[in-house]
């Protein structure tokens, strides 16, 4: 992780104030003219004060911060990277399969037909386009969809996406998880990588190569390198995705082939060097269900305050290596609509539960005890 830096402006323009291009104006008056304020000196040179003190204190400070890495945002920042081939990640569209049920045998459903979930008044329907065409065998074909939009506004859960679009008579649909959508990469992870990439030049194949590697694919987040996990010339690369949670088959498929291809597998098509044999997966999840006497604030609705309570201990799990009964307590009890609890236990235990390298712990079932 790069430590963060504080632009400090530099000495010859901290004292570059309007006041000081006023007084520099009036000093340089020629003898005998009035430069009183309101007099016709003093209000000609006001203004060129006032825009030479914008440029110094404002514009130029911006202008040197976007000549450096660590103080550049946007463009300016992405423009640090080409030199080394290290570009913005973009945003990414999430995507999952879809079985479609119908009663019209052989009904060919084409590619780029769009599913839909149910809107209400809190959210719009969510847009998915199959991606292959299919024919319905048996009374139904499951097809791989795509969100319209990227970002992380197209994960959705499962059975979610209800219906596609009228023509096809097909009178089921239920989706599995759609994943992967992710945001464009932000300005504090992209400069994390190009000063890394200046702070330590490229090896030939060592962990930090991988790591390096893994991440310039759009949608991976943090990755684990395990050298010789299946024995020499073997490597194993875990990846989540951009939230830190599951990496989708898809995304592991990108990653494998920007870093070995399959068709070429260790033959250094990819980034890796000849010779090396790259498994690519996503951390394994461990799931975590929790047991508590819960209470609950007056007028609280339970089972809204519980699934509340699960996304607050997921995000909590993200990044936890241990997963602790007091942690996971403290994190409960700040939940809205959480008054106390009582004998909170993970996983049936009354104990912490450490992982492993290559573990990422997941909420499974929140359980009110009372």
């Amino acid at each position: 992780m790069v430590e963060s830096t504080e632009f400090k402006m530099p000495d010859f323009l901290e004292d570059a104030t309007e006041e000081h291009y006023t007084e520099l104006a009036l000093s340089a008056a020629p003898p005998r003219i009035d430069t009183s304020e309101a007099q016709m000196y003093y209000d000609h040179t006001k203004p060129t004060a006032i825009i030479a003190a914008e440029i110094t204190q404002f514009r130029l400070p911006i202008a040197l911060q976007m000549t450096f890495p660590q103080f550049a945002t946007g463009k300016y920042l992405e423009w640090h990277g080409i030199p080394y081939r290290i570009y913005r990640r973009e945003a990414t569209h999430a995507t999952g399969l879809v079985k479609l049920e119908s009663e019209k045998e052989g009904r060919l459903i084409p590619a780029g037909t769009t599913a839909y979930t149910l809107g209400d008044d809190v959210e719009n329907a969510k847009e998915y386009l199959t991606t292959d065409s299919v024919r319905i065998e048996d009374g139904q074909a499951l097809v791989q969809v795509r969100a319209v939009d990227s970002g992380e506004i197209g994960n959705t859960a499962a059975g979610t996406i209800v219906t596609i679009e009228k023509g096809f008579d097909v009178s089921g649909v239920m989706n599995e998880p759609i994943t992967g959508g992710q945001k464009a990469e932000s300005d504090e992870s992209l400069r994390e990588r190009i000063l890394s990439r200046i702070g330590l030049a490229p090896l030939s194949g060592a962990r930090r190569d991988y790591e390096r590697w893994a991440k310039e694919v759009d949608g991976v987040g943090n990755v684990i390198v395990q050298p010789l996990w299946n024995g020499p010339q073997t490597v194993r690369v875990l990846i989540t995705d951009s939230n830190n949670g599951i990496a989708n088959e898809t995304l592991i498929e990108k990653v494998k082939e920007y870093i070995d291809p399959v068709e070429y597998e260790g033959l250094g098509e990819g980034q890796a060097p000849i010779g090396a044999i790259v498994t690519v997966d996503t951390i394994e999840p461990v799931e975590i269900n929790i047991e508590a006497h819960i209470y609950f604030e007056n007028g609280a609705d339970p089972t809204l305050t519980i699934e509340r309570a699960k996304a607050n201990i997921n995000r909590y799990l993200i990044d936890q290596s241990i997963i602790r009964i007091v942690e996971t307590g403290a994190v409960l009890i700040e939940t809205d609509g959480v008054l106390d609890y009582q004998d909170l236990k993970l996983n049936g235990q009354a104990e912490n539960i450490e992982l492993v390298e290559g573990q990422r712990a997941v909420i499974g079932e929140v359980v009110n005890v009372a």
